[in-house]
């Protein structure tokens, strides 16, 4: 007999797109979400008897230190701010799409990878970039050259702008030009 994960039953009523769903939770809150139920909760009877009004939310923010709104006007609103979270650190640890869209109980990949996820949380600029091999003495000389304003290392012969007139095996990259 396999064991039973805890979740939450998603009431279809209740949910945007109108469906029921099952949504597993850690088995932590599972055990706290259950704490706070009366003794004689059943199975069926709804987790919280209401939504808790923004105040609280504001207030629960503001008891773990974390401002309602930054200075850059960006606010921790419940749903976009707890959704874009959990999305963008499922992204960061790897978590198959596939995983990630169940998660997030979506039905189209672009919400998943794109909505939801944070760019500025992904640290792309590290992610993106490969390292670069280094470049030999000799192209070193040519963009240091063309850095100084003379071609090929002879000084004081004027470069012409590499976008202009590329040499073989360059790219042009103004002012430098990348060469292999």
């Amino acid at each position: 007999m396999l064991p039973t994960r805890p979740a939450v039953q998603l009431r279809a009523e209740a949910t945007k797109a109108r469906r029921p769903d099952r949504v597993g939770i850690p088995q932590t809150l599972a055990d706290d979400l259950r704490a706070l139920r009366p003794p004689d909760a059943k199975d069926s009877d709804r987790v919280f008897p209401a939504v808790p009004p923004i105040e609280d939310w504001k207030a629960d923010l503001a008891a773990a230190g974390i401002p309602y709104m930054d200075d850059m006007g960006r606010q921790a609103d419940f749903h976009g701010g707890t959704r874009k979270t959990l999305c963008t650190r499922m992204h960061r640890a790897g978590v198959p799409l596939a995983v990630a869209m169940r998660k997030m109980r979506h039905t189209d990949s672009r919400l998943t990878l794109v909505d939801y996820t944070d760019d500025d949380g992904l640290e792309m600029d590290a992610a993106v970039l490969p390292e670069l091999p280094p470049a030999t003495a000799r192209q070193g000389d040519r963009v240091r050259a063309r850095w100084a304003g003379t071609t090929g290392g002879r000084s004081g012969t004027p470069t012409t702008p590499a976008a202009n007139n590329p040499e073989p095996g360059c790219l042009p990259l103004s002012p430098i030009v990348a060469c292999q």
